[in-house]
């Protein structure tokens, strides 16, 4: 477990029905038991060629979870080693589509069922595209101030931006967002040169009268 991701985690304050869902980038088995042993359900995927050592079999769902075919579902160690250490049991299935192939989910939510814990997974990928979309589109690889309070507010002006671009696609029905960033941009440049426009048409308020206190 990358010292990042460990202090995300001791950071944050995991409620009941949180669950906790990351990427390939970590296969340690020893953070999955550390997770576990912290008591917080989390969902990630596993290499294919991950050993594991089945322990019991549990009933396959007879429909598809989306585009995916569930092929197992078993609860195991993630290690088929008799030496080691950990022996937290997990939940893994295993899932095919016909893009990416095999796909193994590991989790700890037993609860869960097959499809619900494909599901889950599944809408981290939304939040992806979401942060690809606002480095690629909303130049958020650059940043304006290199402190917290500066980047915390670039990121919700960013954010205000995707919200008016996304209200012009849907106005104008347009699945360009090229195109509708251009039309935003023409449109709050217009509104700019109309308040200026104003600004300076207007007659301005007589200049206030300073006096000096009696005291």
């Amino acid at each position: 477990m990358t010292n990042s991701f460990k202090a995300a985690i001791d950071k944050y304050v995991f409620k009941k029905d949180d669950i906790l869902v990351f990427d390939r980038g970590m296969q340690s088995r020893r953070s999955f038991a550390e997770i576990d042993d912290k008591a917080i359900k989390f969902i990630t995927r596993l290499t294919s060629q991950a050993s594991l050592k089945v322990i019991r079999k549990l009933d396959i769902p007879q429909e598809k979870s989306g585009s995916l075919r569930i092929i197992s579902d078993f609860i195991a160690l993630p290690s088929t080693s008799s030496r080691s250490k950990y022996k937290n049991e997990f939940r893994v299935i295993e899932a095919k589509n016909e893009q990416d192939g095999l796909l193994v989910f590991l989790t700890n939510c037993f609860h869960l069922t097959a499809d619900e814990i494909c599901r889950t997974y599944k809408q981290r990928w939304g939040i992806e595209i979401f942060f690809k979309f606002l480095k690629s589109y909303l130049n958020g690889r650059h940043f304006l101030s290199r402190n917290k309070t500066g980047i915390i507010n670039a990121y919700y002006l960013r954010l205000i931006a995707a919200i008016l671009v996304a209200v012009v696609m849907h106005t104008n029905k347009s699945k360009s967002f090229k195109l509708a960033k251009i039309t935003l941009q023409n449109l709050l440049t217009h509104f700019c040169l109309v308040v200026l426009q104003y600004q300076k048409s207007s007659p301005r308020a007589p200049p206030v009268q300073r006096t000096k206190s009696p005291i």
